[in-house]
């Protein structure tokens, strides 16, 4: 491998690294990440495409790996191990979110098939899930949402990951699943398969009818073109002389066409279960040498070849997509700073809650010193002309003082008596005590309506600026008015009446 071609390997371990770290910390729940999700229908054969993949000991008989989610991840690294835990769902409380991270296995090599078992019964423990001999009782769940993790560490290694989802069945069985669990399971498989970074691989067993397999079916609504899909052929050993053909038309995209194609392995038989990875991989490529099968792309046959082109599939989407992920996550991260930031600081503890209080007493004291000294600009809160209090209460001064001007006066002088003092003002008519009054009620401020007066509203909720129609209050009348017998009209100057006097 040339200099590039490490350095681009490299980059892509790394990208693929920062992916699976993603992913353990569920950030899949609210960003699309890249990944491969393994699916299939009830007896698809999936278990041995998972054994044959991960060189897991996925027993066939066992269902304790098909009740939750698998991320199965391969990692390059100088030490060699097999470390195991559990990812939490998002919806549990966090008693039970830190009872499931603290489950960790790491201290073996090696896994063998009793060790495996053992880690499934205890994980499915610790989800609240019965074991396999155990009954189901009242409240029990028999599946989870929870994600087993296991990551294989090894220096010969490439790095690949995949998510196994449970089997999609379509018949209860008593005392084990309802037809409840059949709509979550499929929930479950729709969620991961609606991803729109998501490689779906479809386990598909090449014995039966391709249009009866619901998990293609689901796979399709999400992707009607097949775009995404990867179709796996199971059980080519079951296959009929006479529907070879029919096989070999969907190897080539004849029938069914699905983007990514399809790849076909060799399922493991009962004899083969305890032999090695590479012997198994040796009977397969036997298997597949001779006969209609042996004339279709060598990269399309087999567990290796398949191997290879998850990993091809995975660091491509994974290069194209990582820009993304990381502007998502990033404007994510932005509005949920700025939505925590207008919740104001922290109240959860009583300390917390004090210091709070005395900083809004505080800026309350400030703001009212704002206000009192007229500085409008310091504050967003004197937009609102109600808390502009010293300009409210001169602009009543200087409303009071007009009214009191043209209203405040009890004797009305003729007006010729002005123009004796030189004051330029034009002679008005002389007006009796009943006009005064009259007058006195009609008359506001100017730009007011008729029959107001200069009073505040102090009931009706208006600004201070406001008036009330004392008409509307007659219990007023003797408040507000002179109600004792006018006074006689003055028909002498002023000057005159002064000296009578």
């Amino acid at each position: 491998m040339d200099l590039k071609s490490q350095l681009s390997s490299f980059a892509n371990s790394q990208r693929l690294g920062k992916i699976d770290r993603l992913t353990e910390l569920r950030i899949g729940e609210y960003i699309s990440l890249a990944q491969l999700v393994v699916v299939g229908d009830q007896s698809s054969g999936k278990s041995s495409v998972l054994e044959g993949l991960t060189s897991l000991p996925f027993s066939r008989d066992s269902t304790l790996y098909t009740r939750f989610a698998t991320q199965i991840i391969f990692r390059r690294a100088d030490r060699e191990g097999i470390f195991v835990s559990i990812i939490p769902s998002t919806l549990c409380d966090e008693a039970t979110a830190g009872r499931l991270k603290s489950f960790k296995q790491d201290s073996f090599k090696t896994l063998p098939a009793s060790q495996f078992e053992s880690i499934l019964s205890k994980a499915c423990e610790l989800m609240g899930m019965p074991s396999p001999d155990e009954p189901k009782t009242h409240g029990q769940p028999a599946f989870s949402e929870h994600i087993l993790r296991v990551e294989l560490v090894d220096p010969d290694h490439n790095h690949l990951s995949i998510i196994n989802v449970p089997v999609i069945f379509r018949t209860p069985t008593e005392g084990l699943t309802t037809n409840e669990d059949i709509d979550l399971v499929k929930r479950m498989v729709r969620r991961f398969i609606q991803n729109e970074r998501t490689i779906i691989l479809a386990v598909i067993p090449a014995n039966v009818d391709i249009a009866t397999q619901e998990i293609l079916n689901m796979a399709k609504d999400v992707y009607p073109q097949g775009q995404r899909i990867l179709g796996v052929l199971t059980k080519r050993d079951l296959v009929d002389k006479g529907a070879e053909k029919d096989v070999l038309e969907l190897m080539h995209g004849k029938k069914h066409k699905l983007r990514l194609g399809y790849c076909m392995v060799r399922n493991r038989g009962q004899q083969e279960r305890t032999i090695c990875t590479s012997e198994r991989h040796q009977k397969e490529s036997l298997f597949f040498s001779s006969g209609p099968f042996s004339l279709v792309a060598k990269d399309r046959i087999g567990i290796p070849a398949l191997h290879k082109r998850l990993r091809d599939l995975l660091q491509n989407i994974t290069q194209r997509e990582f820009p993304h992920v990381k502007r998502e996550i990033y404007h994510r991260m932005m509005a949920y700073e700025a939505e925590l930031r207008s919740l104001g600081p922290s109240r959860e503890n009583d300390y917390q809650q004090r210091l709070y209080l005395i900083n809004m007493a505080v800026k309350f004291q400030t703001v009212t010193g704002y206000a009192l000294d007229t500085r409008y600009r310091t504050d967003d809160l004197f937009d609102n002309g109600i808390t502009r209090l010293v300009t409210i209460i001169v602009t009543l001064n200087d409303h009071f003082s007009e009214a009191v001007r043209k209203n405040g006066c009890t004797v009305d002088f003729d007006s010729r008596t002005t123009q004796l003092l030189n004051l330029g003002v034009p002679h008005q008519p002389k007006s009796s005590s009943k006009n005064r009054a009259s007058k006195s009620k009609n008359s506001g401020l100017p730009g007011q309506t008729q029959s107001t007066s200069w009073f505040p509203d102090a009931s009706s909720g208006k600004t201070a600026t406001g008036f009330f129609n004392v008409n509307n209050y007659p219990g007023l009348e003797d408040v507000l008015y002179d109600s004792r017998p006018g006074e006689p009209e003055i028909t002498e100057e002023i000057l005159s009446w002064i000296e009578g006097i």
